[in-house]
């Protein structure tokens, strides 16, 4: 059974969405290279065995499929999660770490370019706003 450490889940303000891409993730505690299993404008999951305390800040280097460049941004840690059977091997690895973006326009702004409706918020589609990626969050392309 998961332990999951942190907030208790709560209804997101963005949706997510499944995405498997690099990220290169780097604290004072923590310098590691994994997978995301899903992203959104808020924030994304790493998949990971090696967990961050909760609360930490750190610097995300993440490459989204089609795209030369590396998105850099700052994160939080919100909540973590590790499975003792998938460090048995018995399951998919399910462990990891929820975060939270800081800031990190010119990632949201990519995000939308690359999912369009699916990671805007339901009261943004609902209110029927006209969305222009690039200006959206002051990125520039």
């Amino acid at each position: 059974m998961a332990r999951l450490a942190g907030k208790p889940r709560i209804k997101r303000r963005y949706p997510r969405v499944p995405m498997r891409a690099l990220v290169r993730y780097r604290s004072s505690n923590v310098d590691l290279a994994e997978e995301t299993r899903d992203i959104g404008l808020g924030g994304m999951f790493i998949a990971t065995e090696m967990l961050d305390a909760v609360g930490t800040p750190a610097e995300l280097r993440l490459r989204i499929p089609g795209r030369e460049q590396e998105l850099v941004c700052r994160g939080v840690v919100r909540w973590t999660t590790l499975d003792e059977e998938i460090l048995e091997g018995r399951v998919p690895n399910l462990s990891g770490m929820g975060l939270e973006f800081d800031g990190c326009e010119e990632m949201r702004g990519e995000l939308v370019r690359v999912f369009g409706e699916r990671i805007l918020p339901p009261d943004v589609i609902t209110a029927g706003i006209t969305f222009a990626p690039p200006t959206l969050f002051g990125g520039n392309g």
